[in-house]
């Protein structure tokens, strides 16, 4: 089963819950998921200690963990984009109908991993000194 950093109670009772239009049931869950496999991937190169589930034990490293994965959800949620699905869509129209695109041009992985992660979770995780740098094209 793949790890989730937070609960959904973390994150509801988080900094980074929305006071309007909060995401909750499967929406948030699925939120919470996401984001912690987003956090995973940014850091899997990253050392620390784990209990028998992968976890962190550290409590520095554990917080660093849930707060990114919040700060994610809370992006994915805002920006209504939970998959990356819309990262390098472009404009399009057919006939009178027009459909806008993403603003991000992906050209590479590493584009669509920076467009799909918010400023404030690579910031957590940076300064818990987490990330080692992009693991490379895993699409």
């Amino acid at each position: 089963m793949a790890r989730v950093y937070a609960s959904t109670a973390e994150f509801t009772n988080s900094v980074w819950c929305p006071e309007l239009g909060a995401p909750t049931g499967k929406t948030l869950e699925r939120l919470l998921h996401t984001a912690s496999g987003q956090v995973e991937r940014l850091t899997r190169n990253a050392l620390y200690d784990t209990d028998n589930d992968g976890l962190p034990t550290n409590q520095a490293i554990a917080t660093a963990f849930r707060e990114a994965t919040c700060a994610q959800a809370a992006y994915a949620h805002e920006t209504g984009d939970v998959s990356g699905a819309g990262v390098g869509m472009s404009n399009m129209s057919i006939g009178s109908l027009s459909l806008g695109g993403s603003k991000v041009r992906a050209e590479s992985v590493s584009d669509i991993q920076t467009a799909l992660m918010s400023t404030e979770s690579v910031d957590i995780l940076a300064n818990a000194g987490l990330l080692t740098g992009w693991v490379g094209d895993v699409w």
